[in-house]
């Protein structure tokens, strides 16, 4: 079933057609949830959520608009929200639960070891510019829709990805050059 599809079934009360949809999406939603929450039991919460808001918003979903964009516009509202609530502090726990939960598009091959090394590197990216890696290379979304979910030009955009992967290549070797010299 086509995506247009599948929400129209849904906007009908369809369940089936729902289960379809979260079936899409659970993963990669959980997988951002997780990446910003270092906490299972937070993520499943927070995709839970962002499900549920789906399912009671799915009838405002404009169909002339990409789905895609949409969901994860509910998604970052959502992670907002928890962020205000719990004020908890960002660190990452390379452990191997959190390595196996962060799901990297599977066009960008990268084994465990390097991505532990993007992982750290990403967290010293300024925000929007780690923001938008997890967009685009986690989540694969388009230049296009990242622009429209973070009310930015696709140029800028794309500069932000240029520059963002040039500090990353720069902490990334100078990483590997500390690591030389002891």
């Amino acid at each position: 079933m086509e995506e247009k599809e599948l929400i129209s079934e849904i906007k009908k009360g369809n369940l089936s057609a729902f289960d379809i949809l979260v079936s899409i999406y659970e993963k990669r939603i959980f997988s951002t949830a997780y990446y910003y929450t270092r906490n299972r039991a937070d993520a499943e919460d927070i995709t839970q959520e962002v499900f549920w808001k789906v399912f009671s918003q799915i009838k405002k979903f404009d169909e002339n608009k990409g789905f895609y964009t949409w969901i994860y516009t509910i998604l970052i509202n959502t992670l907002k929200t928890f962020f205000n609530k719990s004020r908890k502090n960002k660190k990452i726990e390379l452990n191997e639960e959190f390595i196996d939960n962060v799901v990297f598009n599977p066009s960008f091959e990268i084994n465990s070891i390097e991505k532990i090394s993007l992982l750290k590197a990403m967290e010293k990216l300024d925000e929007i510019e780690e923001v938008i890696f997890l967009l685009r290379y986690n989540n694969g979304l388009s230049i296009k829709e990242i622009a429209e979910l973070l009310s930015l030009t696709e140029e800028n955009v794309k500069v932000k990805i240029f520059r963002g992967k040039e500090k990353l290549l720069n902490i990334i070797n100078e990483k590997e050059v500390k690591n030389e010299r002891k």
